[in-house]
């Protein structure tokens, strides 16, 4: 009884019978190729945008360059490689007769499937955050945020109609040529070169197996293993498990203690991450000449009101999206780069009677107020809220319905205009204090997908604006729109931000502006996961002390001088804050904890 009664070998029109019938082994490695092409094909459509389907480099470099990218590794997404369990399949199906059945036919069916699943979802997880899959990461961020994702990224019937096409379509073509490799085709009518190349692809395979595991778990190798990334996935998320289970918060509050600073000024601190500011900005030239002229003429309104700003990049710990990794990672002082270590240290302190030392609690000891914005309109239950607040050390949250707003709203969440809510927040929250504020904020108009409101001279007006914009349908929006359309989020963030800043009476205010990740979509891995970061202040004595730390004047920065991080943001400030505003001069612990990045660090390569 055949292993696939309802499934067909491909249909050859009659025509090419008699050529296929004369060119077997030809038509044995068409299959074999386009089976290898077609486990492949998820991760070059989830990066169609920014690849290119030959398998070597249009302009290579050096001829070596071109044997690399060829044989052994290449960043760009294409089909042309090779799977090695395939290989040993198909070789032993060629070679061993006694072997050729129904159970090995099974075996290449079911292993075949299994790797086709496997590569899709690692195309997810490279696309979106550009990391390797690991289990444990990936299942509680599924958990807790698919839903929202697709929820908010407007995502229509048609797209997701169309992904289960391509699903469908590409496993009935690979079931059909798979079946027409091994019973289509006559094993015993294959040359003995065939055979011969097919066992010795097997026994260099097994002999890779041995020495370069890692090289066959990697995506970017051009011969890749299941059984390797299997491997490497399951090592990866034990790692993740281990360490987060063995994290010990004493080295962190050693390294910061609250009563440790104490200011002789209380300048009001406005940390406001701007999302999806990226430094592919510098790494794109079309991108490059715009987002220069755009900071140069920023710079110069600063430079009139009598302004400073400093300027670096600093290192995030994620790429496409985890905004939240991002800045809890400032916020606390260590590199937070996994979702389930975040929930870790959300169950362990997310409450008062566990406090951590976070940047929010340092203002506090000081005398501070702390502010969180979180305008969007989907509100979580105020348990939540709560555990958030305890969490980070947050005297007060605003919220959507503490806006006082109901004109339109925009993209993600959907929120009002991050003008209307930062120039609100200061009119009724910080300047009627009679306490200094640390105000955090993150940016919501420049989300993917980058729907843009109107940048207006007095915020109020804001409030006049009838009807919201509508959902983008992201995949509905050509590749080069889109880029525009980033390019209008960023500029839109930085006039307003910069207009903001100038319009402000209070000359001794310091505000940050730090990107949280790279853009989705519209930027690659080997832009890096660096972003801008500004520092400005009327401040000499903070500017001269930014500068030890690797910032340099002005608004734009140098992509290929060293970063900063984004973990050791929270040990940068407590540095400036004490030199520049008048605290003891006995100096601060200018370390971080064990395992955590120093203030000043060279950007990892990423490429």
């Amino acid at each position: 009884m055949p292993v696939f009664p309802r499934l067909h070998t491909l249909r050859i029109p009659a025509k090419w019978s008699a050529w296929q019938a004369g060119n077997r082994t030809l038509w044995f490695w068409i299959c074999f190729l386009l089976l290898n092409a077609l486990l492949f094909l998820p991760l070059y459509v989830a990066n169609a945008d920014s690849s290119f389907l030959p398998p070597i480099r249009l302009q290579a470099d050096h001829p070596a360059r071109v044997l690399i990218d060829l044989f052994i590794y290449r960043e760009n997404a294409d089909v042309f490689r090779l799977s090695a369990e395939l290989i040993l399949l198909i070789a032993l199906w060629a070679n061993a007769k006694r072997l050729r059945g129904p159970l090995l036919r099974a075996v290449i069916f079911i292993t075949y499937i299994l790797i086709f699943v496997y590569h899709s979802y690692e195309s997810i997880t490279l696309s979106l955050y550009k990391e390797e899959p690991a289990f444990y990461s990936q299942y509680f961020l599924a958990r807790d945020g698919l839903q929202y994702l697709v929820r908010h990224l407007a995502i229509s019937p048609s797209a997701f109609m169309w992904g289960a096409l391509f699903v469908i379509g590409g496993l009935t073509v690979s079931i059909a040529t798979i079946r027409t490799l091994v019973r289509g085709v006559a094993a015993d009518d294959l040359g003995r070169g065939t055979r011969v190349t097919l066992a010795g692809l097997a026994l260099a395979l097994l002999f890779l197996g041995f020495t370069s595991q890692r090289a066959l778990a990697q995506p970017q190798s051009v011969v890749s293993s299941l059984i390797f990334k299997l491997k490497s996935n399951v090592e990866e998320s034990m790692r993740l498990y281990h360490d987060i289970g063995a994290f010990d918060n004493a080295s962190f509050r050693q390294a910061y203690p609250l009563d440790s600073l104490h200011l002789a000024e209380t300048p009001n601190v406005y940390l406001i991450f701007v999302e999806s500011y990226g430094s592919v900005l510098y790494r794109r030239p079309d991108y490059k000449v715009a987002y220069e002229s755009l900071l140069q003429e920023l710079q110069s309104d600063l430079d009139a009101a009598g302004w400073q700003a400093t300027s670096a990049l600093s290192q995030s710990t994620t790429w496409g999206g985890g905004s939240w990794l991002a800045y809890t990672s400032a916020l606390f002082g260590m590199p937070i780069t996994s979702h389930p270590q975040y929930l870790s240290l959300l169950d362990r302190f997310g409450s008062a009677d566990n406090p951590y030392p976070s940047l929010p609690r340092l203002f506090q000891a000081q005398g501070y107020q702390t502010i969180w914005l979180s305008p969007i309109a989907e509100e979580l239950n105020d348990s939540l809220w709560q555990e958030y607040q305890d969490f980070y050390g947050i005297d007060r949250w605003l919220r959507h319905s503490d806006f006082a707003y109901d004109g339109a709203q925009f993209g993600w969440g959907p929120a009002p205009p991050d003008q209307y809510v930062l120039e609100y927040a200061r009119t009724h929250v910080v300047e009627p204090a009679t306490q200094p504020t640390f105000l955090f904020f993150i940016t919501q108009n420049s989300h993917y997908p980058w729907q843009v409101p109107p940048l207006v001279n007095n915020w109020r007006a804001l409030l006049e604006m009838d009807g919201d914009a509508p959902a983008a349908e992201a995949e509905e929006i050509p590749h080069q729109a889109l880029r525009l359309a980033y390019l209008d989020a960023v500029e839109y963030e930085l006039r307003f931000l910069t207009k903001f800043i100038v319009d402000t009476h209070d000359e001794d205010a310091v505000f940050i502006l730090i990107g949280d990740h790279q853009p989705p979509r519209v930027s690659r891995r080997n832009d890096s996961f660096d972003t801008p970061i500004h520092i400005i202040t009327r401040s000499p004595r903070v500017t001269a002390d930014l500068h030890e730390h690797g910032f340099h004047d002005g608004l734009p920065v140098d992509p290929d001088l060293p970063a900063i991080n984004h973990a050791a943001l929270y040990s940068l400030l407590r540095q400036i804050m004490a030199a520049g505003y008048g605290a003891p001069s006995s100096p601060l612990p200018a370390y971080l904890p064990e395992g955590v990045p120093s203030v000043v660090e060279a950007s990892v390569d990423t490429d």
